[in-house]
């Protein structure tokens, strides 16, 4: 079976980071013997001036082997703006040159599983042209938000509607999805490699009492609540820090909000962390923090309990239907006094949260293995109802 994997945003040298899961989600594919690859448009914002080259201006195509992946990705620069229907066209134009490159090298493919919706547009323009069916899954916290423009909501619909199968990460943006669409929408959960994502008994925690976060640095994650609520921590204990590792927009900001608390002794900020390097912090850290405005699901959630820590969160979308009581601490979203109450009493608790417990749990419920194969099947029976509505059709 050939899946052809259409993220709708992916790491970059921008952002090393970004969409990591839909790499690990391809590479499970493989593992589990489908013929998988991807393909990626990436847009470089006019605003990383410094870290455009002449050569992004052409929209060069290339194909090479990442991770293990075959990925052909187009590098380019955001000119005519994402955001807009011409730029979104643009985008659906230049990925589309990426299938045709995909096609020459590994023929047409049996199934496409789109991420997000601007992709499942794409796998909708192919399914158009070429009777390929798609599986589109939606992560975008846009939904949760509400933010949506008017101009989007084509691009939603058709992508949505056409889909043979529509998918959520959540129950939460299912339920937001519903207002683009009358389709089922099935819920299907994000996973990892626990396999990669596993505690090193050889690293050491931290001496202080550690909060870690990790993500990228935007006004969407509310980190200043996370501040603020850690301020309130120390006033009660001092054998505690928090890092915040990660870049983006708002680093500035923050630092100089931690400074305006007197916590720059306390607060720290590594920067940008490679994959293995979060894994590192994590080893490291005692407990994870998140305290975004929308999570649609969580991965990184899911990564911490995998590496036995205890979670605090927002009460933010995703998060809520990951954790328990016994693995962590739910917080009503955007509230600094909750926040913490709930970093004192994990650190005041921690022995009772066990990390066996917590690591078993990620792997039960969100290891690669275990829901590849159930998006296995959802690729099987979506090829086996395509052929038989086009054989039907023909009768």
């Amino acid at each position: 079976m050939k899946v052809l994997v259409i993220p709708a945003w992916y790491n970059s040298d921008i952002r090393p980071l970004a969409g990591n899961f839909f790499g690990e989600q391809t590479r499970a594919l493989i593992t589990n013997k489908i013929d998988a690859s991807l393909i990626y448009t990436d847009f470089k914002p006019l605003s990383s001036f410094r870290q455009i080259k002449l050569k992004d201006f052409l929209f060069l195509r290339k194909y090479q082997v990442n991770d293990n992946i075959p990925t052909f990705r187009i590098n380019g620069i955001n000119i005519l703006n994402i955001k807009y229907a011409l730029g979104k066209r643009f985008w659906t134009y230049l990925t589309l040159k990426l299938y045709d490159d995909y096609v020459e090298r590994f023929g047409v493919p049996d199934v496409v599983q789109a991420h997000a919706y601007m992709s499942g547009y794409v796998a909708y323009q192919l399914k158009k042209r070429y009777n390929i069916p798609y599986v589109l899954t939606e992560h975008s916290s846009t939904f949760l938000s509400d933010s949506i423009k008017e101009s989007q909501a084509p691009f939603v619909r058709e992508a949505f509607n056409n889909s043979d199968v529509l998918t959520a990460v959540s129950k939460p943006l299912a339920l937001k999805m519903q207002k683009y669409t009358n389709k089922e929408i099935v819920v299907t959960p994000n996973f990892i490699n626990t396999d990669f994502f596993e505690p090193d008994p050889d690293i050491k925690k931290y001496e202080i009492f550690t909060f870690l976060f990790v993500a990228g640095l935007r006004e969407i994650k509310n980190i200043p609540l996370l501040i603020k609520a850690f301020k309130s921590l120390t006033e009660k204990v001092s054998d505690v820090q928090l890092i915040i590792g990660g870049d983006g927009d708002i680093l500035e900001d923050l630092k100089l909000l931690v400074e305006s608390y007197g916590l720059a002794d306390k607060v720290l900020f590594p920067g940008k962390l490679s994959r293995e390097e979060v894994v590192t912090e994590l080893n490291k850290a005692h407990v994870f923090v998140v305290s975004s405005f929308f999570e649609t699901f969580g991965v990184v959630v899911i990564e911490a309990l995998s590496m036995g820590l205890p979670v605090i969160a927002t009460k933010c979308g995703g998060p809520e239907y990951i954790l328990t009581d016994n693995l962590g601490v739910l917080v009503e979203n955007n509230n600094e006094e909750e926040y913490a109450q709930a970093m004192l009493f994990v650190y005041q608790n921690y022995n009772k949260y066990d990390p066996v417990e917590l690591r078993t749990h990620a792997i039960i419920n969100y290891s690669d293995n275990v829901v590849s194969t159930n998006m296995i099947d959802i690729y099987k029976e979506t090829i086996s109802n395509y052929k038989y509505a086009e054989k039907s059709s023909r009768v």
